[in-house]
């Protein structure tokens, strides 16, 4: 599971700007591979109730993905 904050800069102190949350798992029985649905949250200003969701397969043996 995850829940955690996405903001404007990498400085701690920066300006929240969404939330990313949800859950990923094992995706393959032959290979390493992992499974994410994710939805991001946007709670600035502007863009305030608006989200997008994004489901992926994530083979992780795969040298470029």
């Amino acid at each position: 599971m995850a829940d955690d904050s996405l903001i404007e800069t990498t400085s701690p102190q920066s300006k929240r700007v969404s939330r990313a949350q949800g859950v990923y798992g094992s995706a393959c029985q032959h290979q390493l591979a992992i499974i994410m649905s994710m939805s991001f949250v946007f709670i600035d200003d502007l863009n305030n109730g608006s989200c997008i969701s994004l489901l992926g397969n994530n083979r992780s043996t795969v040298p470029v993905r």
